[in-house]
């Protein structure tokens, strides 16, 4: 706890470390959406020109698939976007991959654009278009990419053109739009899985963690938020939590009623695995006395047969070979200082 308080972001008392928390490295984990809007709406006020994108809505539902695809996107150059679907998981494309948006390629024909307002410090232009081919292409520059080179001299560089997704209630319905986000904010549940640290594509986080009240909500969720980062001076908290809220973590009924649940689990895999291991020993005995009682039996049968054929003696000198190789292995692991 006392390691956790020292990184409080306005206790941070080396400017250089407060400094890493407000570049194009760092991000905000939130716990809920509602405060991530609020960041990401801060983040593209940052931007002198803005490109605002807005989808192609046919039919009135909306679900399924379409609500991966933003109905209203906000570009520049230089901002950080998360991929909403899944492209090509294969090589590197798929559902909460970031990357920097490095250009934007505008149609030849942009007979349908243009808007442009004029809001203090920043220019928003407004796009629109009726079909695919109308919307721009973004391309990102996406450090996991390990797809073909599609921009020589630019392995990483990927294009990110719009997509067309049905409704799952009529399959006529459809939304047409680019599969991003933005991702200067993000909730935690969608960080999951993902490391927050040195040569990741974001070095630094700043947490926006309410104790008691998120642990009431969401059991569990200060656990993951906080070890998102790799390491200590990765993380800057921004909320003050008391010595209630850090002992909170973990401790809510849902989430001891999930450990208890866990501990059942690897419990009886515990159980089972010797259960097995005490069957596989039991059936390796059973061979064994098998084997034991052909090579008497055999011998029994020489004994009294003189004429019984050389092959049989051959067959009980292999058994007999198979069986001191065993115990000498039996043995050796049986054996600690071997």
């Amino acid at each position: 706890m006392q390691y956790l308080s020292s990184r409080y972001y306005d206790s941070l008392l080396n400017q250089h470390d407060k400094n890493n928390f407000n570049t194009d490295k760092s991000c905000h984990i939130c716990t809920t959406n509602e405060i991530c809007g609020e960041i990401n709406q801060q983040y593209v006020a940052t931007f002198s020109d803005i490109l605002q994108i807005k989808s192609i809505d046919n039919g009135y539902h909306n679900d399924g698939m379409m609500q991966s695809l933003p109905i209203l996107l906000y570009a520049a150059i230089g901002m950080v976007m998360r991929i909403s679907v899944n492209i090509n998981p294969s090589i590197g494309l798929f559902n909460q991959q970031k990357g920097k948006i490095v250009d934007i390629l505008y149609p030849d024909n942009d007979e349908n654009s243009t808007n442009q307002q004029s809001f203090g410090k920043y220019n928003l232009i407004t796009k629109s278009g009726s079909s695919i081919s109308s919307f721009p292409i973004i391309i990102l520059d996406i450090p996991d990419y390990n797809g073909p080179i599609l921009i020589p001299d630019c392995p990483t560089y990927v294009p990110i053109c719009a997509i067309e997704r049905k409704c799952e209630t009529c399959h006529f319905c459809n939304r047409i739009s680019l599969p991003l986000l933005l991702c200067k904010a993000n909730t935690v549940h969608s960080m999951q899985g993902v490391t927050i640290g040195s040569n990741k594509f974001m070095n630094y986080m700043s947490l926006h963690y309410n104790g008691k009240k998120d642990e009431k909500l969401w059991a569990n969720i200060g656990y993951v938020a906080f070890s998102r980062a790799q390491e200590l001076n990765n993380l800057s908290i921004v909320n003050r939590l008391s010595i209630t809220d850090f002992m909170s973590i973990g401790k809510s009924p849902t989430s001891i009623k999930i450990n208890n649940i866990v501990n059942d689990i690897e419990l009886n895999s515990l159980t089972n695995r010797t259960n097995l291991l005490n069957i596989g020993i039991g059936t390796i005995s059973n061979f064994l006395n098998l084997i034991e009682f052909l090579i008497n039996y055999f011998r029994t049968s020489i004994s009294s047969n003189a004429n019984l054929n050389l092959a049989r003696q051959t067959f009980i000198d292999d058994l007999e070979s198979q069986m001191n190789e065993y115990n000498i292995n039996n043995n050796n692991n049986n054996n600690p200082n071997t």
